[in-house]
């Protein structure tokens, strides 16, 4: 049995009571067009490895199941003394829930070949200057010479072929810790959003959501949501019947949404599925699987004219 990038603790939430003795979920595929598969948490979203690593240098074996694991079981604590019950949290404890939330983030698979995309982009990029720059008059050169490095150093090429390679090896743990430490900075309220609704929350592959539902009215570039922009959310199931979020929303801890918002917080949920969502009941609605139809002002805001010709 490989490592659970989605831990089968958080998962067993989702377990439906009217199957064999209660101990299965309902598996689909995110375009919806297969029936649910019935599975056990233990069965679903884990690989070979997933967090252990061997030291290049030393050959010493790193793995970070332990901490994943203290990080689990600090939050399984929390929901079941004080979530489910619907009692008031101290600040640590909403610490732990951001660590949480934020290991959920950036422990995925979806999440990893994220990453490997971005930094293999970057190590093609130098792969090619190495290659075409190599004798290059100091004339030449002076053009790359203004350009930054993330840290204002000369990049590492050791470290980026790693990251290209495996990024959760390096990055991990550091992005765990810069996700909370902005979390803090941006002084981030945390709620509890919660339904009674038979069906509740879906969960997935990648179960945490950055979402901002302005991104749209932002040029394209800066279209991905961050922690600066006022509307983001960070939303992150945590069973059928609650969800976290993470927003600059100033509230009650727990709050309890409408039945109608819970499609539309099930269709962003799936759209930030990776390849399969997990359900409470062997229900799929339509409306899930809606792209949705972007308002008239999108057009204006963000696409250039149509060129009647190509650009010569």
């Amino acid at each position: 049995m490989g490592k659970h990038f989605v831990p089968k603790g958080y998962l067993k939430e989702w377990c439906d009571p009217d199957t064999s003795q209660g101990a299965f979920i309902w598996l689909f595929n995110k375009d919806g067009k297969s029936d649910g598969k019935q599975r056990a948490p233990k069965s679903i979203f884990n690989e070979e490895n997933m967090y252990d690593f061997v030291d290049d240098k030393t050959g010493a074996v790193i793995s970070y199941e332990l901490d994943l694991k203290k990080l689990e079981d600090r939050f399984y604590q929390i929901r079941d003394t004080k979530l489910t019950p619907r009692l008031p949290i101290t600040e640590a404890e909403k610490i732990d829930l951001f660590r949480f939330v934020a290991a959920a983030h950036g422990r995925t698979v979806a999440q990893r070949e994220h990453l490997k995309a971005f930094y293999g982009d970057v190590k093609e990029k130098v792969d090619w200057m190495m290659e075409n720059l190599r004798g290059a008059t100091p004339e030449q050169l002076k053009p790359y010479r203004s350009l930054p490095s993330e840290r204002g150093q000369p990049v590492d090429l050791e470290e980026l072929n790693e990251n290209a390679t495996n990024p959760h090896k390096r990055l991990l743990p550091m992005y765990i810790d810069v996700e909370v430490e902005n979390f803090l900075r941006f002084d981030m309220e945390l709620m509890v959003l919660e339904t009674e609704d038979e069906v509740g929350f879906v969960t997935s592959d990648n179960p945490c959501a950055w979402f901002d539902p302005e991104a749209w009215r932002r040029p394209p570039l800066e279209q991905s949501p961050g922690l600066m922009y006022p509307m983001v959310e960070i939303r992150l199931p945590i069973s059928p019947k609650q969800m976290l979020l993470v927003s600059h929303w100033a509230g009650p801890l727990y709050a309890k949404i409408k039945d109608e918002a819970i499609d539309e917080m099930n269709r962003i949920a799936i759209h930030y599925a990776d390849k399969e969502f997990v359900v409470r009941k062997n229900v799929k609605r339509d409306y899930w699987f809606d792209p949705g139809t972007p308002p008239p002002e999108y057009h204006e805001l963000n696409l250039p004219p149509l060129r009647k010709k190509p650009i010569t």
